[in-house]
C-alpha cells in the first residue's frame, strides 16, 4: 500500500475516534436483559422524577443498614431513604438521608423525541429466583452474577444471590427535552442478604451536562451521614464520559463493587491493589490450596512461585488475571512463617505475610475429603497386600477453572517422624518417599471412584516403605497441570495407618520403653459414666475416632475389646484437655451402657504423649504400636505386654490407700443465703 494512503487511513481512524470518544466496548447486547420485551417496568417520561418505594422481596444491606425499599431517580441513581429529585449532581459526602448509589448522577430528561431512533427510556425490574415472567431470563442473570462475583471477587465465598434489582437508562437525554447526543448504561445490584454487590455497565455516555460547564456528572455511593463516600474516576469533570473505556475489573466500560460494608470495596486487581491471600492457615501435612489476588496475572506468561518460610519453594498456577494458586508443601513442624511470592519467576519475591501451619489432629484420619474403602467398607488401615477403592469430589466451579490438560495422580506420601529432632513439644516430621500409585485420570465433576491394587504398585518398589513396622501414610488425590514444571493445582488428602511387619515393630518398642509410673503421675481420674463425661468439659473432650452416634465400623475401630477374653468394646471416648508436666494424657472409654471401661483393649489408655499437644509422638509412640501389639497379631502376650506400658485409665471411683474428708459443711442457697453447720465431736469418714 502506498505511503500516503497509510496516512490518510491513519488520519480517518483518528477522526473517528475523536468523533466518538464516548462510544464503550460493552454492546447493547452485552447489557442485562432490558426494556418492556423483558418484563421491565418503564418509567413515564419526565425530568427529575422518581418511581418508587419499590418494596423489595429481601432486603437490601448497604453502607452497614439494611433496607426494604428503593426508588430510582430518572437523574440516574438508586435512593434507599426517601426520593431524590435533585438535578445538580451535589458533590459527595451528602448529608440528610441522602443514601444513594448513582453511576451517573446528572440532568436526565426524557420528555425529547428521540426521532427515528428508539430510546429516552428508563427502566427498572427486581428479580428473584421465584420471578414468574421468565424464568430462563432470570436464571441467566442469576448465573452471570454469580460468575461477576466469582471472577471479579476471588476472595468471596460463593455468592448464590435472593435478589437482583436492574435499573437501566436506555439512550436518555438531557435538560431541556434535548436529544442530539443520548446516553445508555446500567446498574445491576444483587445481594443475598448478607452481601450485596453493584455492576456498573457502561454503552455510551455522549454528553456530560446539562449545557452548564459548573454541573458535571458524577458516579459513586453516599451514605447519607454526611461523612462516608465513594466516587469513581473523573466524576465531577468532563473525562466522566471515559467511563465507557475504562474499569476497576479490565473490561472497558466495567465497574464491580462490594457495598453492603461502610467500606466500598472494588472488585478486580491492579498495580495498586493490596496482596490478599486466603486461606491464612493449613495442615501441617500440606496440601492447602493459598489464593492469591491483588496484582493483575498473566496466564500465558507469569510464573508464580510461593516461599513457605523454610518448609521450601513450590510452583503456583494462574487461574485467571485476577487470581492465582499455590499449594502449601508438608512442615516438618506447626508454625507461622511468612509466605513471599514471586510473580517474575524466581526474580524477586515479596513478603505478602504469615501463614499459619496447624497442630494436626485425628480428624485427619476421618476426613471426607478422601473416602477410602476396603473389601467395600471403610477401613482404619491397609497393608500393601490390599486392593482399594479411592473415592473423592471435584466440584464444577473446580472443573471450569482447570486447563484441558489438567489430570489426576494419587500418590502415597510416607510420613517420617524424627524423634531426635524437635523443634517444640512434638517431634518433626519429613516425607521419607512419595510413590505414584496411578495417574493421567482424567478430572470429572461429582464423585470418581478409582481401584489400586497395592501389592501391584509396591512389587519392586520396597525401598519406598518405612523400615518400621507400622506408618502413617497419606494418600494425596492431586490434580496436576504440567508446564515446563510439575505444578499441584489441588490436593485431597487422607491419612491413613500402614500395616507392615508388626511383631518386630512391637519387640523392639516394648524394650525401650520406661515404667509408666515415672511420667503418667497426676493425670485426672476418669469420670465414671459417658454422661459425667459430657459436661466435664473443662477437663476431657471428645475423642474424634469414637464418638457418640458415630460412624459405623470405623467408628471406635482402636477400642474393639477382646472377645476371648470378655472385654467390652467402647461406644464413646474422650480425651484430657491437659497434659501433665511429662507431657503425657489421658483418655477415658465407656460401653454402650455409659459406663466406664478399666481393662483390656476396649478400655482407655494412659498415653505417654499428649495426642493434641504432641500428635506425632502421639502416633509414633501410642497408637503405631498399640497397632503392632494388639491389632495387627494375635499373640495376647504381646497386647498384655502394651497395655502394662500403657495402662487403662482409672475411674474417679477406683479404691486407692486412703480416703477422707475435714472441715465444716458449707452451704449456699440459690437465694444467696450462706450456712455453715458445726459439728459436734470428732467424726471418722469411711470410704
Amino acid at each position: 500500500m502506498h505511503r500516503s494512503w497509510v496516512v490518510f487511513l491513519l488520519i480517518l481512524l483518528l477522526n473517528i475516534i475523536q468523533q466518538h470518544p464516548s462510544q464503550g466496548i460493552i454492546s447493547l447486547d452485552e447489557l442485562f436483559p432490558f426494556g418492556l420485551q423483558a418484563g421491565d417496568t418503564l418509567m413515564p417520561p419526565n425530568d427529575d422524577g422518581s418511581y418508587g418505594p419499590i418494596s423489595l422481596p429481601y432486603t437490601f444491606p448497604y453502607f452497614d443498614n439494611i433496607h426494604h425499599q428503593i426508588y430510582q431517580a430518572n437523574n440516574g441513581l438508586f435512593s434507599f431513604l426517601g426520593p431524590i429529585s435533585t438535578y445538580v449532581p451535589i458533590e459527595f459526602p451528602l448529608a440528610n438521608d441522602q443514601r444513594l448509589i448513582t453511576a451517573f448522577w446528572s440532568d436526565i430528561d426524557t420528555r425529547g423525541n428521540t426521532g427515528n431512533l428508539t430510546g429516552n427510556h428508563v427502566y427498572h425490574q427486581v428479580y428473584t429466583q421465584s420471578t414468574s415472567n421468565s424464568s430462563n431470563t432470570t436464571l441467566l442473570i442469576f448465573d452471570r452474577i454469580k460468575s461477576y462475583v466469582r471472577l471479579y471477587f476471588p476472595r468471596e465465598t460463593a455468592f448464590n444471590p435472593l435478589m437482583v434489582i436492574i435499573g437501566t437508562w436506555y439512550r436518555v437525554g438531557y435538560y431541556n427535552s434535548r436529544t442530539d447526543k443520548l446516553n445508555t448504561f446500567q446498574m445491576v445490584l444483587a445481594t443475598d442478604q448478607l452481601r450485596s454487590f453493584v455492576f456498573f455497565l457502561y454503552n455510551d455516555l455522549q454528553w456530560v451536562t446539562n449545557n452548564n460547564a459548573s454541573q458535571y456528572a458524577q458516579a459513586g455511593f453516599n451514605a447519607g451521614d454526611g461523612f462516608n463516600f465513594n466516587m469513581l474516576p473523573h466524576s465531577r469533570t468532563e473525562n466522566i464520559s471515559l467511563l465507557v473505556n475504562e474499569s476497576n475489573v479490565n473490561v472497558p466500560g466495567l465497574f464491580a463493587f462490594r457495598i453492603d460494608t461502610i467500606d466500598i470495596a472494588a472488585g478486580g486487581c491492579g498495580p495498586n491493589k493490596s496482596r490478599a491471600y486466603w486461606p491464612v492457615r493449613g495442615q501441617q501435612i500440606g496440601g492447602t490450596s493459598v489464593y492469591l489476588q491483588g496484582p493483575c496475572f498473566s496466564v500465558n506468561d507469569s510464573r508464580i512461585l510461593c516461599r513457605f518460610g523454610d518448609f521450601g519453594t513450590v510452583e503456583g498456577i494462574v487461574i485467571n488475571e485476577y487470581r492465582a494458586v499455590c499449594v502449601s508443601p508438608l512442615a516438618a513442624y506447626a508454625s507461622a512463617i511468612q509466605l513471599n511470592v514471586s510473580v517474575d519467576g524466581n526474580e524477586t519475591f515479596t513478603t505478602w505475610g504469615t501463614f499459619t501451619y496447624m497442630t494436626t489432629t485425628n480428624d485427619m484420619f476421618t476426613t471426607e475429603e478422601i473416602t477410602i474403602h476396603k473389601n467395600g467398607t471403610d477401613e482404619m488401615f491397609v497393608s500393601w497386600n490390599d486392593t482399594i477403592e479411592l473415592e473423592w469430589e471435584l466440584s464444577a466451579t473446580m472443573l471450569a477453572e482447570l486447563p484441558s490438560d489438567a489430570f489426576i495422580e494419587i500418590d502415597h506420601v510416607v510420613i517420617q517422624a524424627n524423634d531426635e529432632v524437635s523443634t517444640n513439644s512434638d517431634v518433626d516430621i519429613n516425607i521419607q518417599s512419595t510413590l505414584i500409585l496411578a495417574t493421567n485420570i482424567r478430572p470429572q465433576v461429582g464423585r470418581q471412584t478409582t481401584a489400586i491394587a497395592l501389592n501391584n504398585t509396591t512389587n519392586g518398589n520396597q525401598r519406598f516403605l518405612p523400615v518400621v513396622g507400622i506408618g502413617v501414610g497419606l494418600f494425596r488425590v492431586a490434580v496436576v497441570v504440567h508446564r515446563a514444571y510439575k505444578v499441584y493445582r489441588m490436593v485431597k488428602t487422607a491419612m491413613k495407618v500402614v500395616k507392615y511387619a508388626s511383631q518386630i515393630a512391637c519387640n523392639t518398642w516394648s524394650d525401650s520403653q520406661d515404667d509408666p509410673s515415672t511420667w503418667n503421675q497426676n493425670l485426672l481420674p476418669c469420670p465414671n459414666t459417658v454422661r459425667q463425661a459430657n459436661v466435664a468439659r473443662g477437663q476431657y473432650e471428645p475423642d474424634t475416632l469414637c464418638r457418640q452416634n458415630g460412624i459405623p465400623l470405623v467408628n471406635c475401630w482402636f477400642h474393639t475389646g477382646r472377645s476371648e477374653f470378655n472385654e467390652e468394646s467402647a461406644a464413646a471416648c474422650f480425651r484430657s484437655v491437659q497434659s501433665n508436666s511429662h507431657g503425657a494424657g489421658g483418655q477415658c472409654c465407656y460401653n454402650d451402657g455409659g459406663q466406664l471401661i478399666t481393662r483390656g483393649t476396649g478400655a482407655g489408655t494412659d498415653d505417654r504423649y499428649h495426642s493434641g499437644q504432641s500428635f506425632w509422638r502421639h502416633q509414633l509412640h501410642d497408637v503405631a504400636t498399640f497397632l503392632a501389639c494388639c491389632k495387627f497379631q494375635s499373640d495376647p502376650e504381646a497386647c498384655d505386654n502394651y497395655l502394662e506400658r500403657r495402662p487403662p485409665r482409672a475411674g474417679s471411683d477406683t479404691r486407692g490407700e486412703f480416703g477422707g474428708t475435714w472441715g465444716d459443711p458449707h452451704f449456699m442457697t440459690l437465694d444467696g443465703t450462706s450456712y455453715t453447720f458445726n459439728g459436734y465431736g470428732e467424726y471418722t469418714y469411711l470410704v
